[in-house]
């Protein structure tokens, strides 16, 4: 699980170098990757494509099963349907 600050773009390029030092160090391609972009709720956030593009999440080298929800911790949005995700896929996974 790895949650971003969806409203803080001065610090993407910090958050994308300790997200890929984490999955490039710690991560395998049997372990599932949940992304937050959190603070959706705010006006000056991060549009999700552009997350992911500039996240480098489209990588085709980049070898890991991954889901991105955009949430808030505020109102709640996203955060059950992101850790259904999660629950669904190690139902797959038996």
């Amino acid at each position: 699980l790895y949650v971003v600050d969806g409203s803080d773009k001065n610090r993407l390029e910090e958050s994308k170098k300790i997200f890929h030092g984490i999955i490039s160090s710690q991560i395998t391609q049997n372990i599932p990757v949940l992304v937050l972009l959190n603070k959706i709720d705010l006006p000056d956030r991060l549009e999700l494509m552009q997350f992911i593009k500039d996240f480098g999440l489209n990588d085709p080298s980049l070898a890991i099963k991954w889901a991105i929800f955009e949430t808030s911790a505020i109102t709640g949005t996203g955060i059950i349907e992101a850790f259904q995700w999660l629950i669904n896929f190690f139902g797959e996974e038996r």
